[in-house]
Protein backbone atom coordinates (compact mmCIF):
# COMPACT_ATOMS: atom_id res chain seq x y z
CA UNK A 1 0.00 0.00 0.00
CA UNK A 2 1.43 3.66 -0.57
CA UNK A 3 2.26 6.40 1.97
CA UNK A 4 -0.64 8.66 0.87
CA UNK A 5 -3.32 6.01 0.66
CA UNK A 6 -2.52 4.76 3.74
CA UNK A 7 -2.65 8.52 5.16
CA UNK A 8 -5.98 9.04 3.71
CA UNK A 9 -7.00 6.23 6.27
CA UNK A 10 -4.54 6.90 8.96
CA UNK A 11 -5.38 10.92 9.43
CA UNK A 12 -9.63 10.10 9.98
CA UNK A 13 -9.01 7.70 12.02
CA UNK A 14 -6.53 9.55 14.73
CA UNK A 15 -9.14 12.61 14.13
CA UNK A 16 -11.78 10.39 15.36
CA UNK A 17 -9.10 9.13 18.55
CA UNK A 18 -8.40 12.43 19.60
CA UNK A 19 -12.12 13.69 19.57
CA UNK A 20 -13.04 10.24 21.60
CA UNK A 21 -10.23 11.44 23.70
CA UNK A 22 -10.58 14.50 24.55
CA UNK A 23 -15.06 14.20 24.71
CA UNK A 24 -14.12 10.73 27.21
CA UNK A 25 -11.97 12.63 29.26
CA UNK A 26 -14.26 16.46 29.56
CA UNK A 27 -17.32 14.20 30.28
CA UNK A 28 -15.43 11.58 32.36
CA UNK A 29 -18.38 12.21 35.03
CA UNK A 30 -21.46 12.03 32.79
CA UNK A 31 -20.14 8.95 31.49
CA UNK A 32 -19.66 7.62 34.91
CA UNK A 33 -22.73 8.58 36.26
CA UNK A 34 -24.48 6.91 33.34
CA UNK A 35 -22.27 3.74 32.00
CA UNK A 36 -20.50 1.85 33.82
CA UNK A 37 -16.84 2.05 33.98
CA UNK A 38 -15.87 -0.62 32.01
CA UNK A 39 -16.87 1.49 29.23
CA UNK A 40 -14.99 4.40 30.01
CA UNK A 41 -11.92 1.80 30.86
CA UNK A 42 -12.07 0.50 27.06
CA UNK A 43 -13.39 3.70 25.61
CA UNK A 44 -11.12 6.43 27.02
CA UNK A 45 -8.14 4.13 28.53
CA UNK A 46 -7.46 1.46 26.10
CA UNK A 47 -8.68 3.58 22.96
CA UNK A 48 -5.38 5.93 24.40
CA UNK A 49 -3.10 3.53 23.73
CA UNK A 50 -4.68 2.58 20.17
CA UNK A 51 -4.15 6.38 19.72
CA UNK A 52 -0.36 6.69 20.90
CA UNK A 53 0.54 3.62 18.37
CA UNK A 54 -1.00 5.27 15.54
CA UNK A 55 0.34 8.84 16.27
CA UNK A 56 3.87 6.73 16.17
CA UNK A 57 3.09 5.29 12.88
CA UNK A 58 1.61 9.02 11.57
CA UNK A 59 4.94 10.01 13.05
CA UNK A 60 7.31 7.18 10.97
CA UNK A 61 5.36 7.68 7.74
CA UNK A 62 5.55 11.66 7.42
CA UNK A 63 9.45 11.43 8.82
CA UNK A 64 10.53 12.69 5.60
CA UNK A 65 8.61 16.01 5.47
CA UNK A 66 9.75 16.45 9.60
CA UNK A 67 13.35 15.88 8.81
CA UNK A 68 13.08 18.53 5.66
CA UNK A 69 11.10 21.52 7.85
CA UNK A 70 12.79 21.43 10.97
CA UNK A 71 16.15 20.07 10.26
CA UNK A 72 16.97 21.36 7.10
CA UNK A 73 19.25 23.97 8.97
CA UNK A 74 21.71 21.16 8.89
CA UNK A 75 21.51 20.76 5.24
CA UNK A 76 22.42 24.31 4.61
CA UNK A 77 26.19 24.59 6.40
Amino acid sequence: MKKAHVLKILNPVLAVLLLNQALSGIFHSVIQENLPYAFFKVGHGFMGYVFTALIIVHIILNWSWIRNTFFRWKARE
